[in-house]
């Protein structure tokens, strides 16, 4: 008679995997490490996912924070095509530099709260670079080891976040509603602050002892007033 599985295992699998994908990168990365990281036996994972390949798309596809991945019927969990790979990473990526409120904040000519608007970028930043947190981590790590196009499409798509808000930047600048020496240097320092704290924060195995919510408004809170003029 067959042993039921954990309802529970995937997402354990998941976290493991994370951490080992984060640190090693998609290459390094052993099916044996994320064993010893769930404590488990080694063979234990193959009931569960069939290779290294599926373990990764696994992460691409449930790296998100808060998620928990159902347990299908069918297992070990197989890897997908190339094409279908490709697809899903492609939109992972998409998703990871996306940002519709510093898009709709582009296309404004005039602003009657132009603080506000900038509180609002820098949550919608924080809160989906923390959301996606470990599907990101894993993409960034592994980024040497995927094929030139991916990796040139995630350079690409990082630009051109740094590129929009840096042209917000110096509109707001210039209508005197926000301070920067270099607007191009204050768009990196905002975008690697929030970076930090949404996600390598959460690799660091002892962290301080405050809430999501309670770092968000600070990170938040702190970024706006250091460009807004008061």
């Amino acid at each position: 008679m067959a042993r039921p599985r954990p309802a529970d295992f995937l997402t354990r699998l998941v976290g493991a995997a994370s951490l080992v994908f984060t640190e090693k990168g998609l290459k390094r990365a052993r099916m044996s490490d994320v064993a010893k990281e769930m404590t488990v036996a080694h063979g234990t994972l193959y009931n569960y996912v069939e290779s290294k390949d599926a373990l990764f798309h696994l992460l691409i596809k449930h790296g998100t924070a808060g998620a928990r991945p159902e347990l299908p019927s069918d297992l070990p969990i197989r890897a997908p095509s190339r094409e279908t790979l490709q697809r899903q990473l492609e939109r992972r990526i998409e998703s990871t530099f996306s940002s519709p409120k510093l898009d709709a904040a582009l296309r404004r000519q005039r602003v009657a709260d132009a603080r506000g608007v900038l509180a609002e970028i820098v949550q919608e930043l924080y809160r989906q670079s923390e959301r996606t947190r470990w599907g990101t981590l894993v993409i960034e790590r592994s980024t040497p080891d995927l094929p030139p196009a991916l990796r040139a499409r995630y350079v690409a798509k990082r630009d051109e976040l740094l590129e929009r808000l840096t042209t917000y930047l110096e509109r707001r600048v210039h209508r005197g509603h926000f301070q920067a020496a270099d607007p191009a240097v204050a768009a990196r320092l905002l975008l690697e602050c929030i970076a930090y704290f949404a996600r390598h924060r959460h690799l660091e195995r002892e962290r301080l002892a405050v809430t999501e919510e309670a770092v968000t408004a600070h990170v938040v809170e702190m970024l706006v007033r250091t460009l807004t003029v008061r």
